[in-house]
Parts: C-alpha cells; structure tokens; sequence
C-alpha cells in the first residue's frame, strides 16, 4: 500500500506533506469469501459475487474505503492479492486526487492496473496482458467501440485495453497526464481535458497516434 501511494505521489508530483486522504484510507481485507460478500451486500450494497475486490467511491462526501479478500497460501496467491490490493489502491488514490468527482471509468480502471504493473513488475500481469490486447486490436483493426468516448463502466475484458490507452496517453508527457486528469476533476468532458492538455487532440487522433504506438 506505501509503495503503490509513493508511486503515484512521485507520478504527480506531490511532495510528502500534501495529503490525499483524510489521514488514512480504510482497508478492509478478508479471508473467507463469504465473508467479503456478506460485509460488501450488508455495508455497500455490492454483489460482487465474482469479485476480489472493489472500492466504494462516494463523489459528494468523499468518502472511499477499499474492501479486498485473500485466498490461499501460495506465493503466486499472495501474488494475486497484491496485483487486487495496487489496482484498487490506486482507485482509491485517484477518487481524492485534486478533487471527489468521478472520472471516466476507462480512465480509472486504465490507471490502476498501470500502476499496479509498475509497482509489482512481473509479479503483475497487467502489462503483458495490455501489450498483448492491443496488438490484437491493431492487427484486426477491431474498433475501440466507443471506449474513449464514454464514462460508464467498462467490462473486464477491457481493463487491458483501457491499461494500454492510458499507459500511451501518460507516455506523451507526465505534465500533460497530470494536467488531463485535473481537467477530468475540475469537471471537464472527456474531450475537453484531452484537447486542452494535448495540443487540440482528439479521440481520432488519440486513437491513430495509439494504434501507430
């Protein structure tokens, strides 16, 4: 957990005394699965039955807790946990950077399972997994089907996808990242926070300078 935070402190330049959370972010972790889905029904209306984790997000108030389970004993298990805990970590993180509003889902969802790979490495598999989706979409000219475009929660499948459109956007600039993401918060569209911060672009010109990667 302080290394995924000092990761994306470093990422947006924050220095050690700006406070994201309000002291500290809850955890709540649990060993037995039924357990995780009795407290996930009962405290935050979640059904997340297939789920090993989430974080509950509140945009007037904001509030946000994350809530994780832990199964087996096993180093690759252990693994698997901490790939959970970094990718909701960093929902977390990013609920209170700069500001409580919610910010498009491909975005966020991109964005923790980068900093999720760029925490643990190859003990993650969030990166080979985007590297490999996105060669698949560029070498059958599969359309993003309106991905960038929308803010509503996109599957899992599409986390990889959302991994690789983002880990392109960061790669043209930190500064310019940062600055995408505080326009996000500061209320903007999608599109607006992408053209003020990268020269007038647009998602068909993110998508072609994405492709062309």
């Amino acid at each position: 957990a302080e290394a995924m935070y000092a990761a994306l402190g470093e990422r947006f330049d924050l220095q050690a005394t700006d406070e994201v959370f309000l002291a500290k972010c809850p955890v709540f972790c649990w060993r037995s699965k039924a357990r995780f889905q009795k407290f996930a029904r009962y405290f935050d209306g979640y059904e997340g039955s297939s789920a090993v984790g989430y974080t509950r997000s509140i945009e007037k108030s904001g509030h946000v807790h994350v809530v994780l389970v832990r199964q087996g004993r096993s180093e690759a298990d252990f693994d698997r946990f901490a790939c959970t805990l970094e990718h909701e970590g960093s929902h977390a993180f990013m609920h209170r950077l700069y500001s409580t509003r919610l910010i498009p889902h491909w975005v966020n969802e991109g964005y923790a399972e980068l900093t999720a790979g760029r925490v643990l490495g190859e003990r993650c598999e969030t990166a080979e997994k985007a590297a490999l989706l996105a060669r698949q979409y560029v070498r059958y000219d599969w359309p993003l089907g309106g991905m960038l475009e929308g803010v509503a929660p996109i599957e899992v499948n599409e986390y990889p996808l959302a991994h690789s459109l983002v880990a392109h956007l960061e790669g043209l600039g930190r500064p310019r990242f940062a600055g995408f993401v505080r326009g996000l918060k500061d209320g903007r569209t999608t599109a607006e926070a992408l053209a003020v911060n990268y020269d007038g672009m647009t998602f068909a010109q993110l998508e072609q300078g994405w492709r062309s990667a």
